[in-house]
C-alpha cells in the first residue's frame, strides 16, 4: 500500500507515565506536533504491561506516584535498557526528587511547569541522540582497535577505524563523525596535530575528541587539554567507562549543537545550518535526482499588521504555529529551516515541481484553520505566500532557492495566500495530468 505524503513507516513511540490525565493529553499533544506517538500508563502495573509488550523510543516518567512507584519505574526502565531515554518529570522546587531520579537511572530532568514544547524538544534530542552515532577510533594497533570498536558496537554505537593518521581528513570528509577516539601516541602525525587539524577546520571544529592512551604521563594530559580534547582515558579501558565516556560527550555535544543548529524562537533549523544541510543533500544527489530536489519559499501574509496590532507576543506564535504546521506536514528526511524574520525555505527530496506545488498547498490549507490566541478573547487566522523551485542541471542551492523566492514574490503580487511555481509548466501539468507517474515521488502520493 502506498504512504500519503508526510506519513512516515513507523515514528518514534514514547511511553509516558503519570496518574494526571491533563497532563498526559498536554504531552500527547506536544509530541503529536513533532510526528512522535505518545501512550499513556496511568498507573505503574499499566506501565509495566507496556514496557513488557512493546519496544519504545523513550519513556517519561512522572515522579508523583504514591510512594516510590515513579522512581521505580525508573529503575526498571534503566535495568532492561541501558540506552532508552527516559526523563524524569519532577515538581519545580523538589530537589531530593530530582537527585533520586538521576540515580535511579533517568537520562534528563523536566519540571512540570506546562512548558510541553520544551519537554518534546528535550525528547526529540534525546530520541536522536539514541541513533547510532558515528565514532571514529583512530589507533594504529589493530588489537586495541578491534577492542575499542567491538566495545563501542555492543554499546550501539557505529564505529570506523583510521589506524593511519595521515588518512585522517579523508577519513572525516567521507563520513563525519559525531565523535573521534583518539590515540595520543601514532607514527607518522601524532593525536595531538591531527587534533590541531581538527580545531582549525570550521567543517569539524565541533566534534569531540577523547584520547586514549596507555602512559600515565602528566604532560600528555596537559598538552592534549590545551589544543581541544574532552578527556583522557588510560589503557585498558573498562568497557563500562569508556561507553560511560563515549555517551556524555556525545549528549553535551549534541545539546551544543542543537543550540546551534535550531532556531531558538521555532525551532526550524537555521538558515546557515539549512543551507549547509541542503548542500549536503546535492552533492549527495545523483544528476536524476537533483531534478527531484525541489525548494520553497515561504512567507507569512501581513505579518507586520499582526505585530503592530496585537503586538510581538503574538507575532511570535504566528510564527512558532507556521513551523509546528511544517514539521508536522513534512517527511522526517525533508528539510525546514528558518530563513529569516517571517520567512521559512523547505527542501522536499524526490518530488516533481507540479507535486511540490501541490504539497504547499495542502499545508497552506491546513494552516488557514489554525487559531492563534492572541488575547484571552482573541483568535486570529494568518495565511502565507509560497514559492516552488526545483533545482536545475548544474544549478547550485542558493541560485534554486533564489528562483523559489522570486516565485514567492510573484505569489504576493498576484494577491497572497497563494503558491506560485517558479516553472509555471508545472502547475499546467499537474492540472492537465494529474497522475503522471514521473510527477511523483517514490511511494508518495500527492
Amino acid at each position: 500500500m502506498q504512504k500519503l505524503y508526510g506519513e512516515e513507516a513507523s515514528q518514534p513511540r514514547v511511553l509516558v507515565v503519570g496518574q494526571d490525565a491533563s497532563m498526559r493529553t498536554h504531552i500527547h499533544t506536544a509530541l503529536a506536533q513533532i510526528r512522535v506517538d505518545a501512550f499513556g500508563a496511568a498507573t505503574c502495573v499499566a506501565a509495566r504491561t507496556a514496557l513488557s509488550l512493546h519496544p519504545w523510543s523513550a519513556a517519561i516518567v512522572d515522579l508523583q506516584f504514591p510512594g516510590d512507584c515513579g522512581l521505580e519505574i525508573v529503575q526498571e526502565i534503566r535495568a532492561s535498557d541501558h540506552r532508552m531515554p527516559i526523563i524524569a518529570l519532577s515538581a519545580t522546587h523538589d530537589f531530593a526528587a530530582k537527585i533520586a531520579a538521576l540515580r535511579a537511572g533517568a537520562s534528563a530532568l523536566c519540571e512540570k511547569n506546562g512548558d510541553w514544547r520544551a519537554l518534546a524538544s528535550q525528547v526529540l534530542m534525546l530520541i536522536g541522540a539514541r541513533t547510532a552515532a558515528r565514532v571514529l577510533v583512530v589507533e594504529d594497533d589493530a588489537v586495541s582497535a578491534a577492542a575499542l570498536a567491538g566495545t563501542l558496537r555492543a554499546g550501539g554505537y557505529a564505529p570506523r577505524i583510521c589506524a593511519d593518521g595521515r588518512k585522517f581528513e579523508a577519513a572525516l570528509v567521507d563520513a563525519p563523525p559525531d565523535l573521534v577516539l583518539m590515540d595520543v601516541h601514532l607514527p607518522y602525525v601524532d593525536g595531538v596535530e591531527l587534533t590541531r587539524f581538527l580545531r582549525q577546520d570550521s567543517r569539524f571544529d565541533t566534534i569531540p575528541v577523547i584520547y586514549v592512551t596507555s602512559r600515565d604521563d602528566l604532560d600528555d594530559s596537559l598538552l592534549t587539554t590545551l589544543v581541544g580534547g574532552e578527556q583522557v582515558l588510560r589503557k585498558p579501558i573498562p568497557p563500562e567507562v569508556l561507553l560511560a565516556a563515549v555517551g556524555s560527550r556525545l549528549h553535551h555535544f549534541r545539546r551544543l549543537r542543537a543550540l546551534v543548529e535550531r532556531d531558538a524562537q521555532t525551532g526550524a533549523l537555521t538558515r546557515r545550518t539549512f543551507l549547509d544541510q541542503a548542500a549536503a543533500v546535492a552533492a549527495a544527489a545523483k544528476p536524476e535526482r537533483r531534478k527531484r530536489l525541489c525548494f520553497a519559499m515561504i512567507d507569512i501574509d501581513e505579518f507586520k499588521g499582526v505585530n503592530d496590532r496585537y503586538g510581538h507576543a503574538a507575532g511570535d506564535r504566528v510564527l512558532l504555529s507556521l513551523s509546528e504546521t511544517l514539521h508536522r506536514s513534512v517527511r522526517a528526511h525533508d528539510l525546514a529551516g528558518r530563513y529569516g524574520g517571517e520567512e521559512f525555505v523547505l527542501l522536499l527530496e524526490n518530488v516533481s515541481e507540479a507535486v511540490a506545488v501541490i504539497r504547499l498547498e495542502q499545508i497552506l490549507r491546513q494552516f488557514r484553520l489554525v487559531e492563534h490566541r492572541v488575547t484571552p478573547a482573541t483568535t486570529i487566522s494568518a495565511t502565507f505566500s509560497a514559492g516552488v523551485a526545483a533545482m536545475r542541471d548544474g544549478e547550485g542551492v542558493e541560485s534554486a532557492i533564489a528562483r523559489a523566492d522570486r516565485a514567492l514574490y510573484r505569489a504576493k503580487r498576484s494577491g497572497k495566500n497563494r503558491v506560485s511555481a517558479s516553472d509555471p509548466a508545472a502547475s499546467m501539468k499537474w492540472m492537465t495530468n494529474p497522475f503522471d507517474g514521473d510527477a511523483f515521488g517514490e511511494g508518495w502520493l500527492p
